[in-house]
């Protein structure tokens, strides 16, 4: 196998599928969390294994417990990731291990890439040299070893105290360092106890010992690494700080978690490094300048010690010994922070001694002509020949700080070109937030600061879009759906300004790149002035339309300007009675008469009514006399109607045959007379009501009962024949016309009234009035009964009435009297095209409170309830109790997005409403149903079951809610 020269940027997402699947490369790929997420058939074969199942399980068998320079390998490989996901690739030597347990040195290259949507680490292992023979194996003992005996081995020359534990959390075995660490006498006594004695009863974060160590183990077995803080505590019960490092291996048949216990405590930390294996000055060299990065060894009087070959390269010196004459040199006075360079570097230095570990994000430092490098900076205490030192290890940021300062200035380039579109343009990042946004916000919203809409961005839509969608979760969706699919796409939108005027757009939305981040630019269109145009045309469109479907039956004549007929329809001929319609083109003065019946002139009433409808742009109807060539008056309504006509305005004059319609006026005449008779030979009084709530007809009872002498003395004194009062304590005018209004809106209305003489008598009277057609106009027809000798009657009427009509529990309408009302309405609303909803209202669990607390506290329930939802409604609503705990509610002339706002309003009343019924606080809840009337909507049952089905569905879905 060799491995080629592979550069961070000819990894591309193909290349990896291709290698994947070639056998002359030996590649793993890893996540951002240190797992091992696939490998080539290569790796395979280079490992020994038979499969890629097989390969992933025993992946942590193919590396040593420890590294050459003495370092966990787990900790070694964790970290080359972590420096490969920063800096993009990395390269240095490794000790490997077969399937069979023979050790070889290997070459280890990472490169950072995307893989299936997200940033992985390509790991390239090859032979250090090439193959000259077998693989050499650690020993001949080794390879005759079970892997469970290799286990053994491996923990107890561990140079920390190491425990194993199988997937039970049971201790399998512990090295001599427990022993130590624990204070305890041998392996046994570790074993005999349990082993959360070993730790106090809480560890630092408050959570129980043994709770929290079955966590940790449970992770690693899931995860295969895990690292953790433990508190210990010796036999003494003296406690100590670790930090413990969790590696799950084969064993056995299954798993098992190997943990290494790193003393952290200062007192215990000197101990423990003299038992360590020291490094040694030339293998920290050879390191040291093996290294990419720059790397510079100090003491505790902050002075440099060592430092690799690399200082002299990135700084511009001959040699590192002249950067180690010359470092306080090449530091600038302040770091961009404003803190003076010396001292920051001796702070960090001194708290890498004190802790074990700091860091710089950012540090500055001049090369020999003074040019300034960016450093992101790690301190590291390690020992070295029986003393503690300090290593930095320098990464050089320049390209770093490059690549920001090109991407600033791409920002730059990009708002100066979505400055200059003429367009709104939005740009979105894929957290669905507003990267930018071009000036022209505030012309299109009228809003001072283009930034107000990033602040109030939903503010500016509608809560729903005209599709009756949410408009947050629609533009959600498209977004979404533009960055997946990397497509563009384009939309009508409703937005709005701030002050709720409806401004319709076309948004076009384009995915595009910001640096390495995905973006969507959102191109917002004004599109009033469009659909003003579009509503011009449309209306140009029906008007044409209305004068195409009106030929068949009118007379259609066509002026000009200078008011000539310049073209009329074939019904001419029959309307006039001539053989030619081009007659009247020619001659229109001949069919009509001289004068018209109010006294002008035919020829001037002409001009004066077709000037009008040229200069005002409007249609109008009036009546005209015309008259057939043999003199015979044809009565005609004529409608002027300006259009444009091939790019010049002319008038379209269409003409009615009034003829039929007179003859139909003199038999309603004397239909008319007939009907007085009918009227005057009544025993009760009869008036009519037009609908301006005038009285325009009575007969001859009518005056008769007030003393009048005729029907016009009532007619002109009605509005005196009753006293200011009525005797529930209302206006008589106020009452008079609301009861009226009742008749005209419901077909009929009902009740008691108290007339009064010129003179002052009272008259006690009964009222029915009833909505007529009266010569093709609605009118009340009103009648009058004398109650004087019948009030006894009456009232015992009127109770029974009351009784038949409410419920003797809560006193709202009854079921009975609801469908008669509810039906009436609906005729209503379906004859003058109104919106007609229904409410279905049901008390959430009525049957527990009853068994709980007894029928009498369930009725006080529905009494407080039906109060506090009647106080909700509107004035002309209509509530009934449907069934024992059902109500049932009749929204007059009411749309279904405002009923519901009544119900959720009713929903929110109940709740919040205290039921405190003797003593006890009762939780009510009700869930509502919505049924509104559509145009295939022809029975009141339809309506209710479809707010039944609704209220069943609110139930379904978890009660006190509404369903439309």
């Amino acid at each position: 196998m060799h491995f080629a020269t592979i550069n961070a940027v000819d990894i591309s997402e193909d290349f990896i599928r291709e290698k994947l699947n070639s056998r002359s490369f030996c590649l793993t790929l890893w996540d951002s969390s240190g797992q091992i997420i696939d490998c080539s058939l290569g790796a395979l074969d280079f490992f020994g294994v038979a499969t890629k199942e097989e390969f992933h399980k025993s992946y942590p068998e193919f590396t040593p417990l420890y590294q050459p320079d003495g370092s966990l390998s787990v900790e070694a490989r964790l970290h080359a990731l972590s420096f490969a996901f920063k800096n993009g690739e990395l390269s240095f030597s490794w000790v490997s291990k077969l399937a069979d347990g023979r050790h070889f040195d290997a070459l280890v290259r990472m490169y950072r890439a995307e893989y299936m949507e997200q940033p992985i680490v390509c790991v390239f292992t090859d032979e250090k040299f090439p193959k000259s023979g077998e693989a050499r194996p650690v020993s001949a003992q080794s390879e005759e070893m079970t892997r469970d005996e290799l286990v053994h081995i491996a923990l107890d020359a561990a140079p920390l105290a190491c425990f194993l534990f199988d997937n039970e959390f049971n201790v399998i075995d512990l090295n001599q360092h427990v022993v130590d660490l624990f204070g305890v006498d041998s392996k046994a006594e570790i074993n005999r106890r349990p082993f959360v004695e070993s730790a106090p009863p809480l560890q630092p974060n408050g959570e129980d010992s043994a709770l929290y160590s079955y966590r940790q183990i449970a992770i690693a077995l899931e995860k295969g690494v895990h690292k953790c803080e433990w508190m210990g505590q010796t036999k003494s019960k003296r406690t100590f700080n670790t930090e413990a490092t969790l590696v799950r291996i084969p064993y056995g048949n299954d798993f098992a978690v190997m943990v290494y216990l790193r003393e952290t405590d200062a007192e215990f930390e000197l101990a423990k490094q003299t038992n360590e294996k020291r490094l040694s000055q030339h293998r920290l060299q050879a390191l040291l300048d093996s290294s990419p990065m720059v790397f510079t060894v100090f003491d505790k009087e902050h002075d440099i010690l060592e430092c690799n070959e690399k200082v002299a390269q990135i700084f511009g010196l001959n040699n590192k010994e002249e950067y180690q004459e010359k470092f306080y040199e090449l530091l600038p006075e302040f770091q961009p922070s404003g803190v003076k360079t010396v001292e920051l570097a001796h702070k960090m230095i001194d708290k890498a001694f004190e802790t074990g570990y700091s860091h710089v994000d950012e540090w500055w430092q001049n090369t020999i002509d003074g040019r300034p490098l960016p450093f992101e900076v790690y301190l590291k205490r390690v020992r070295l020949n029986d003393k503690y030192v300090v290593i930095a290890h320098a990464m050089d940021l320049s390209e770093t700080f490059k690549r920001k300062e090109a991407e600033r200035g791409m920002h730059k380039r990009l708002q100066a070109m979505v400055d200059s579109l003429p367009l709104l343009c939005v740009i979105y990042t894929e957290d669905f937030e507003i990267l930018d946004i071009n000036q022209n916000a505030e012309t299109l919203f009228g809003i001072a600061d283009r930034y107000d809409y990033v602040k109030y961005q939903w503010q500016f839509s509608p809560e729903f879009q005209p599709c009756g969608s949410p408009s947050r979760e629609m533009a959600q969706e498209r977004l979404d759906l533009v960055f997946k699919t990397g497509e563009g796409m384009r939309f009508p939108w409703m937005h709005q300004t701030l002050d709720k005027e409806p401004l319709p757009c076309e948004i076009t939305l384009e995915p595009s790149h910001f640096g390495e981040q995905r973006v969507v630019l959102a191109y917002k269109r004004d599109m009033r002035e469009h659909f003003k145009l579009r509503e011009m045309q449309d209306v140009a469109q029906r008007r044409l339309q209305t004068m195409v479907d009106s030929l068949p039956s009118l007379v259609c004549v066509a002026y000009n300007r200078e008011l000539k007929a310049i073209e009329i329809n074939q019904v001419a001929e029959s309307f006039f009675g001539i053989a030619d319609k081009r007659m009247y083109v020619e001659s229109p003065q001949l069919f009509f008469p001289d004068y018209q019946p109010d006294g002008r002139n035919s020829m001037e009433g002409v001009v004066e009514t077709l000037t009008r409808a040229f200069e005002t742009g409007e249609s109008f109807t009036f009546p005209w006399m015309h008259r057939t060539l043999s003199g015979e008056p044809i009565p005609s309504e004529v409608t002027l109607e300006p259009v444009d006509f091939g790019g010049e305005r002319v008038v379209l004059a269409y003409k009615r045959d009034m003829r039929e319609h007179f003859k139909l006026k003199e038999m309603q005449d004397a239909a008319q007379e007939r009907f007085q008779a009918l009227l005057d030979s009544s025993p009760i009084t009869c008036l009519i009501i037009d609908d301006e709530f005038k009285v325009i007809e009575v007969n001859k009872r009518g005056h008769e009962l007030f003393g009048l002498k005729d029907r016009q003395e009532f007619i002109d004194k009605f509005n005196d024949l009753h006293p200011e009062y009525q005797p529930d304590g209302r206006s008589s005018v106020e009452k008079a016309l609301e009861m009226t209004r009742m008749a005209f809106e419901l077909g009929s209305s009902h009740f008691e009234w108290m007339h009064s003489t010129l003179c002052g008598d009272l008259i006690p009277c009964e009222v029915s009035l009833e909505l007529v057609t009266l010569h093709d106009r609605k009118v009340i027809m009103g009648y009058i009964r004398d109650l004087r000798e019948l009030k006894n009657t009456i009232a015992m009427k009127k109770h029974l009435e009351h009784l038949a009509f409410t419920d003797s529990l809560t006193g709202v309408f009854n079921r009975r009297y609801f469908m008669e009302a509810a039906q009436l309405e609906l005729v209503h609303a379906q004859k003058a095209k109104l919106p007609f909803t229904l409410l279905m209202i049901d008390v959430d669990y009525f049957k527990s409170v009853n068994d709980r607390f007894g029928h009498l506290v369930g009725d006080e329930v529905l009494k407080i309830l039906t109060r506090r939802i009647t106080q909700v409604l509107r004035e002309g609503s209509l509530m009934a109790r449907y069934g024992g705990e059902e109500f049932i509610v009749m929204l007059r002339e009411t749309e279904v997005s405002d009923a519901q706002i009544v119900a959720e309003r009713i929903v929110k009343t109940i709740s919040d409403t205290n039921f405190s019924i003797g003593g006890l606080e009762i939780p009510v809840t009700v869930s509502i149903g919505v049924g509104a009337k559509t145009n295939q909507t022809h029975f009141l049952s339809d309506i209710i079951k479809t707010a039944d089905t609704a209220l069943y569905s609110a139930k379904s879905r978890g009660r006190n809610m509404v369903v439309v």
